[in-house]
C-alpha cells in the first residue's frame, strides 16, 4: 500500500471512549448487580483488550 498514515478523527476517538465506558455499564447493568464481581473483572479485561 501507498504511504497512509492512520490517523483517527475526533469523531472516532470519542465513540471509543464512549463505547469502552458504556458497555461495562450495560454488562452490570444486566446483570442486576453491581458488585457481580465477574462482571467487573470481564469489564476491565474486555477494555483493556479493546
Amino acid at each position: 500500500m501507498a504511504n497512509e498514515s492512520s490517523k483517527f478523527t475526533i469523531g472516532q476517538i470519542i465513540y471509543m471512549i464512549i463505547s469502552t465506558l458504556v458497555f461495562p455499564a450495560i454488562i452490570l447493568s444486566l446483570a442486576g448487580d453491581w458488585f457481580w464481581m465477574e462482571g467487573w473483572i470481564f469489564s476491565i479485561w474486555f477494555s483493556f483488550c479493546f
